[in-house]
């Protein structure tokens, strides 16, 4: 999965440049990291400290404007640094499908629980310990849904 991010990151890291963006991750992450807006808004440049963000309405720039402050922190946050100072939105028809608009929710079965559990048993620290059960437990289940989608 690491090698996959790379890969995606050399790919990526020139586009994002030519439009402002120091890193990637802000475009392939915001879904994750802003996701009561992600339906609405997508950030299209970041210059001199100003994301310019494009959203489908006014309305959704309006309550976006609103919540600036805590949209900024929370993006600098992402960055680590005070990478944003101020929002700027424009109008602009987006194409965010449907996949992005819908979070499927996937709960373990107790069969991958125990095995995560029995994977992680020799970690120490009792909560990255649980971290990774739940995780892995998470990653077993979906890669079983993709599995029963390609068999079916």
């Amino acid at each position: 999965m690491t090698d996959f991010a790379k890969t995606l990151g050399k790919l990526l890291d020139p586009a994002a440049k030519k439009r402002g963006f120091a890193q990637h991750e802000l475009l392939t992450r915001w879904a994750s990291i802003v996701p009561e807006y992600r339906q609405w808004a997508q950030p299209i440049k970041l210059s001199r400290g100003v994301l310019t963000i494009a959203v489908t309405s006014s309305s959704a720039a309006h309550n976006m404007g609103m919540m600036s402050a805590s949209l900024i922190q929370k993006i600098n946050q992402f960055f680590g640094y005070n990478a944003v100072s101020r929002l700027k939105f424009v109008n602009k028809a987006l194409n965010i499908s449907a996949k992005t608009r819908t979070l499927k929710t996937i709960v373990p079965d107790e069969g991958a629980n125990v095995r995560a559990a029995a994977r992680c048993a020799n970690v120490k620290d009792g909560s990255l310990k649980e971290a990774l059960t739940r995780l892995g437990a998470l990653v077993e289940m979906e890669q079983m849904n993709e599995f029963k989608k390609k068999v079916s």
